[in-house]
This record gives C-alpha cells, sequence and structure tokens, in this order.
C-alpha cells in the first residue's frame, strides 16, 4: 500500500467571525492528484467529524469550521490511511490588531 501526501492550505480567521476553513489537495508520492479519496476532520475537543469526498482533482474544502483543533484523515483504496498532526484555528480580539 502506498502513502498518501495531504497538502493543506488554511484560510484566515476574521476577528468577527469565530469559523475558519480548510482546503487542500490529495496527491500520492509521486505528486498524481487523488480522486474519490474520504476525507475526514475531526474537533478534537468535540468528537464532531464532517466528512467529503476529493474530486477528480483531489481537491477538498471544510468551510465554516468553528475555532479549535482539528485532525484530518484521509483514505483512499489501495493506500494506507493518512492522519494529520492536530492543526488549531484561533481567533484574535480587536485589540490584537
Amino acid at each position: 500500500m502506498g502513502a498518501l501526501l495531504v497538502l493543506f492550505l488554511t484560510a484566515l480567521v476574521s476577528a468577527q467571525i469565530d469559523t475558519a476553513s480548510i482546503v487542500g489537495t490529495i496527491k500520492d508520492p509521486t505528486a498524481a492528484v487523488v480522486g474519490g479519496a474520504k476525507v475526514s476532520v475531526t474537533n478534537i475537543a468535540t468528537g464532531e467529524t464532517q466528512s467529503a469526498t476529493t474530486g477528480s482533482d483531489g481537491a477538498f474544502v471544510f468551510p465554516y469550521l468553528r475555532v479549535g483543533t482539528y485532525t484530518v484523515a484521509v483514505e483512499a483504496t489501495g493506500f494506507k490511511k493518512a492522519v494529520s498532526n492536530p492543526v488549531s484555528f484561533g481567533c484574535a480580539g480587536p485589540e490584537a490588531g
């Protein structure tokens, strides 16, 4: 079984909105995109999990995630399951500006 490479780009968090997004592309070790992969994000504090399936371009998006700490897991046929290190999103107050 091969390994999956997960590339993440996280959106900025606005001080007036307590949500963030995780956006990324799933690729294999040869840098080929992996369509049809199941991507799940889990809020470590609450245990809440959301799932999505990558498109043919390997892309996925989880908009409007509450601030907190998440793990991201990826599963695809023919590959070992990959789980990220925890990813944290915070929100600075207006005084932090």
